[in-house]
């Protein structure tokens, strides 16, 4: 998994595909964040208030530029700005615990739990 970062998604994807080792086939899980894994986290305003102890976070849903996080052009700044203290490591460890499938509207998000869960269901036993 990796960010987009404003690279073509299939261009990108393809590209990490072709790097797979030999014979790993589907056991190889490709995802990209569109733009970026904070995205996620605009995706989920609840989770967003609740990791950083800031209600008025919740509202954040209801404008117009959050409603597909997936389209926001710089998310790790958009996140930056609503929670000054961010910081992207601690972000990700806040955050992680608190994204759930049920609340999250980024469609990059929810395609990764659908592969995990794919891969889950086609392992052995």
């Amino acid at each position: 998994m990796r960010d987009n970062d404003g690279a073509d998604c299939r261009a990108l994807k393809n590209g990490l595909l072709e790097l797979r080792p030999l014979g790993a086939g589907r056991d190889a899980l490709v995802r990209i964040a569109c733009q970026e894994l904070e995205a996620w986290y605009l995706g989920e305003p609840d989770a967003l208030a609740e990791a950083f102890s800031d209600e008025k976070l919740r509202s954040i849903g209801r404008q117009a530029r959050y409603r597909d996080p997936d389209t926001v052009v710089n998310p790790s700044r958009a996140v930056r700005q609503l929670v000054p203290e961010f910081q992207k490591v601690s972000g990700a460890r806040r955050m992680g615990k608190r994204l759930t499938r049920e609340r999250n509207r980024s469609a990059s998000f929810r395609a990764l739990l659908r592969g995990i869960e794919r891969l889950r269901e086609e392992a052995p036993a």
